[in-house]
């Protein structure tokens, strides 16, 4: 009588068990994220334009910075470091990407030869439009990245 009872504890508590742990995990309620960033290949020349596709698969529209919306990092030491590139003199009204796509380009000068780089793209949600993203009333912010792209050394 107690194995049988035993055997009937086991078996709830190892199911239980085990969806507690893909719930801790994030397994079973992963949902993937609704806005990318894609390089449109993986290698360059020094000079020319890398375009990058910045996808919202969201229902609402995203808002990325008016000036210095694409952020170029370079890969040292195991970490990503930020490229200097771009000067924005006034941060610009927020440009509104509605669902769909939107293009940001970059042109990497000789110092990012031989490198690996990828390109992040920082956005808010739920933002008022027309206005500067700074004060905009973003119900939030999130920053999404590119997969590593290579500057090639040139001929």
């Amino acid at each position: 009588m107690r194995v049988g009872m035993l055997g009937n504890l086991i078996h709830p508590l190892f199911v239980s068990l085990f969806f507690a742990v893909l719930t801790a995990g994030g397994i079973a309620h992963s949902k993937s994220e609704s806005v990318s960033i894609e390089a449109s290949r993986s290698l360059y020349s020094v000079g020319e334009k890398v375009e990058f596709t910045v996808t919202n698969s969201g229902a609402a529209s995203i808002f990325l910075p008016g000036c210095g919306a694409l952020q170029v990092q370079r890969f040292e030491s195991e970490t990503y470091i930020p490229v200097p590139w771009e000067t924005c003199v006034s941060e610009g009204v927020a440009v509104e990407v509605p669902p769909g796509s939107h293009v940001l380009s970059y042109a990497p000068d000789s110092g990012t030869a031989g490198l690996i780089l990828r390109a992040g793209a920082s956005y808010g949600m739920g933002c008022e439009s027309g206005r500067e993203l700074s004060q905009a009333r973003c119900a939030k912010f999130k920053t999404v990245y590119s997969a590593s792209f290579r500057i090639g050394r040139g001929k």
